[in-house]
């Protein structure tokens, strides 16, 4: 069940101090779409958010146009949604605000009223949130390469905009330290963006778990490769953003964004290993039984042989594990547990 599907089961009364900035009545038309829309999640004045808000406000006209022509309603509320629509044209931010308070009170109502969330609302809202943080990527990585370009020599006057990518007199900063503190804010989202996918990765470990004992599972794992996928197609842009800007950037900062976009890709390779299979959970002697092991980003970096890789792991003890788990010393980790042949 939605949000919406418990919001509206409640009495509109205890609702309406909600709808001071956005009218009740519009509110019911927009339904559960509302929820669906990454609100809570534009946070900020930069170029992205602007951008985000001015499509979501066309995208809310257009769903309350639709919705007022199926329910039939007359010409007064169409007049009313493009006077709406005219008011927040001046400033799209405004609306992705309002719609933010009306979530964050009809959460808290519900909250009130039935003590939980829907839970497929918070895995949407988990979706959302990586969703969004991967178009903010993609975005910054745009800002980064026009930068760049723009520092070149050679470049056209007109061919970009420096006003429109930085305010030198209000950052005091030059081109180039521009150029550095953005590829940084960028490997830092980079670096966000995975901590969701790993957070998500171990909790599918856990489900698969809890699977055993009979809890429900949702077994596939495309989505979480698709995910890992996309961040490794982030961090090779960003790879090669930091390598073609190498003149531009102090030798120490280009090594501290080597070394960082180094070890978001160490980690996704190696969190992207996972027994795909598990064995039962209790093992009788001289059973045999089946595993399997995947690995998320094996075309990514293996391309599409005609013949699938074989991925060969060992298994071992719940100690060695552990020990695996923990920092090794020089010398130490001699042997593998993992290897593609």
């Amino acid at each position: 069940m939605s949000l919406w599907g418990l919001v509206s089961k409640m009495p509109p009364e205890k609702l309406q101090r909600l709808y001071v900035d956005f009218p009740q009545h519009l509110r019911h038309l927009l339904s559960d779409w509302l929820e669906n829309q990454p609100w809570e999640f534009l946070v900020g004045s930069d170029t992205f958010c602007c951008n985000m808000a001015s499509a979501l406000l066309s995208a809310t006209v257009q769903r309350l146009q639709t919705s007022a022509g199926k329910q039939g309603e007359g010409s007064a509320i169409l007049q009313h949604i493009s006077t709406l629509e005219s008011i927040y044209q001046r400033d799209p931010l405004k609306l992705v605000a309002t719609f933010r308070q009306i979530l964050q009170g009809e959460k808290k109502a519900v909250m009130e009223q039935f003590r939980h969330l829907p839970m497929p609302f918070h895995w949407k809202q988990e979706e959302l949130k990586f969703t969004t943080a991967l178009q903010r990527l993609q975005h910054r990585v745009g800002e980064t390469r026009l930068l760049r370009e723009a520092l070149q020599p050679g470049a056209e006057a007109g061919q970009v905009s420096l006003h429109n990518l930085l305010d030198a007199p209000a950052n005091g900063k030059g081109p180039s330290e521009a150029l550095a503190t953005l590829l940084q804010e960028t490997v830092g989202e980079l670096e966000a963006a995975q901590a969701l996918v790993l957070k998500r990765i171990q909790i599918w470990k856990r489900q698969q778990q809890l699977a055993g004992n009979g809890a429900p599972f949702e077994e596939s794992l495309a989505p979480l490769q698709e995910r890992c996928e996309s961040l490794v197609d982030i961090y090779s842009q960003l790879q090669q953003e930091v390598g073609a800007a190498g003149g531009e950037l102090e030798p120490k900062a280009r090594a501290v964004l080597i070394s960082r976009l180094d070890e978001v890709l160490r980690t996704l390779v190696t969190s992207s290993f996972l027994v795909e299979k598990q064995p039962p959970q209790v093992l009788k002697t001289q059973t045999k039984f089946q595993a399997g092991v995947r690995f998320l980003l094996g075309l990514r970096f293996l391309g599409a042989p005609a013949k699938p890789p074989l991925v060969r792991a060992d298994m071992v003890t719940e100690k060695q594990a552990r020990e695996l788990s923990m920092p090794q010393g020089p010398g130490a980790g001699a042997e593998s547990t993992g290897e593609i042949i």
